[in-house]
């Protein structure tokens, strides 16, 4: 299901598109860790969004969500005369954060400033020297993400760590088509905060999530909130124990087990598999 997504923020009507920094606007765009516009994110929810609602707005939508913000600005835009998108409407009514950020596409931010009809070259030629335009923020990789709505957190990795790739934001605050129900969206409406100090972190005794949160985590709870099937008494028991195995190491606070719950994820696909051809054959 193809579609481009945009993170707005609600208390301040503001947005930041992936396009904006020459990187895709998809889902792939918005999960990537090391991606331009993923630390653009996180430098923003250190200091203008701090303590802001966002969301990652998809521009396609169906009657499912039942979030409350997102309710809200479907009230607000998507009953208007053009019968527009939340998505299309923070493209172009709201404020676009790219233009701080030195990293930004700076062809990019200043043509969606005016209509997209026109020459491309004679829109940069009018704004290039347009004083609200800085293009001179830089970015600051923050390693801490806190929930404290929640009380929880998670450890971004190095980003020389070749496993650093995905950004576990792009699912806990995502509000799209294809996207409701099992862990997806669950921080939106938190009050979110990002730091690299650790004894600050340490200091709140909140829940260490980092090992839970990974790609594999969120699409294996969404199917199984979305398709839950019975399970088969044969496999249950073997279910049972790589879940309780895979819960004690993630609980257990220890880093670098990456390769471990990779195993047992993978166990767990292979149990899935099995259990549904044989529902398959009792059919």
């Amino acid at each position: 299901m193809m579609q481009d997504f945009v993170w707005i923020n609600y208390d301040r009507l503001q947005y930041l598109n992936a396009a904006d920094f020459d990187e895709p606007a998809t889902i792939k765009g918005y999960n990537g860790n090391r991606r331009k516009c993923s630390n653009v994110l996180y430098t923003l929810l250190a200091d203008r969004w701090k303590g802001d609602r966002i969301i990652l707005i998809g521009e396609k939508w169906t009657d499912e969500e039942s979030d409350p913000l997102v309710k809200d600005l479907r009230s607000r835009y998507d009953n208007d005369e053009y019968r527009r998108s939340i998505w299309q409407a923070a493209l172009s009514e709201f404020e676009n954060m790219a233009k701080y950020f030195e990293d930004a596409d700076k062809d990019a931010v200043i043509f969606r400033l005016e209509d997209p009809n026109r020459s491309r070259d004679t829109v940069y030629e009018e704004h290039k020297d347009d004083p609200d335009l800085f293009f001179n923020d830089q970015t600051v990789y923050y390693r801490y993400v806190i929930n404290h709505t929640k009380r929880e957190y998670y450890r971004r990795k190095s980003l020389k760590d070749r496993n650093n790739w995905f950004n576990p934001l792009s699912f806990l605050l995502i509000s799209a088509e294809g996207y409701y129900g099992g862990s997806y969206g669950m921080w939106i409406g938190d009050s979110l905060e990002v730091t690299n100090d650790e004894r600050m972190v340490e200091s709140l005794g909140y829940k260490n999530v980092t090992m839970l949160y990974t790609y594999q985590y969120f699409l294996g709870s969404a199917g199984q909130m979305q398709n839950t099937v019975s399970p088969n008494p044969k496999l249950s028991s073997k279910d049972q124990v790589i879940e309780s195995i895979r819960e004690m190491i993630i609980n257990s606070g220890v880093e670098d087990t990456g390769d471990i719950l990779e195993f047992l994820d993978n166990e767990m696909d292979l149990l899935r598999k099995k259990r549904k051809e044989l529902e398959d054959q009792n059919k």
